[in-house]
């Protein structure tokens, strides 16, 4: 084997040593075939993430059901509560206008200074 000394004490292989040639081109089928392997793991570990996450997505299937009709009946329960909620508000305006058209016809008079009084206050209010 021939070396050549780089000025310290540890000899340097040359790139026209058989040797040296040899073990670089098996050092290269080694890494060459490493680095096959890792493209194999990392395609392997790929197709079993997807995997995964199919069966995690189908496996979620019926509790995604669950928490859809679970919501739904929520809603309509809301919905039902609203509309009960917005009948009873209807009705008590329909009481209160039949109280101010019977106060209107039995107090006229009354009824115009209310409306003047307030016309007023509203003006100055909305002055500032």
């Amino acid at each position: 084997m021939s070396t050549k000394r780089n000025g310290s004490s540890q000899p340097t292989a040359t790139a026209q040593d058989p040797g040296t040639l040899s073990h670089l081109r098996e050092a290269q089928e080694h890494l060459s075939a490493a680095a096959g392997k890792v493209a194999e793991g990392v395609a392997v570990a790929n197709m079993a993430a997807a995997q995964a996450l199919r069966d995690g997505v189908d496996d979620s299937g019926p509790e995604l059901r669950a928490a859809g009709a679970a919501a739904s009946r929520a809603g309509r329960s809301v919905w039902s509560a609203g509309e009960a909620q917005f009948d009873a508000v209807r009705a008590q305006s329909r009481v209160l206008l039949d109280r101010s058209t019977t106060f209107v016809r039995e107090r006229p008079v009354a009824a115009f200074g209310i409306a003047v009084a307030s016309g007023f206050l509203l003006s100055r209010l909305l002055r500032r």
